[in-house]
């Protein structure tokens, strides 16, 4: 996390699906990650990240889904 950001209040998982949308999942974040199972795309494979990336990345932990009646409803609407 760059110094001076706060940390993110949710997190968005996009769920596989067949449809055209996209499921998305919003979750409430936890505290910071220091879990080193976390993998970073490097080039065509995969790479543990390091204390140090974790650290400078802001990984955080996830805590409870938020329910989507939690949120306002919209509809996304065009200008003719």
């Amino acid at each position: 996390m760059p110094k001076g950001c706060l940390p993110p209040a949710y997190a968005v998982l996009r769920a596989p699906s067949c449809s055209r949308e996209a499921l998305l999942r919003v979750l409430q974040t936890g505290a910071a990650s220091s879990d080193p199972l976390v993998y970073e795309a490097a080039g065509s494979a995969c790479a543990a990240a390091t204390a140090a990336d974790l650290a400078a990345d802001g990984f955080s932990a996830v805590a409870a889904e938020i329910p989507p009646s939690a949120f306002e409803s919209a509809t996304e609407q065009s200008e003719p």
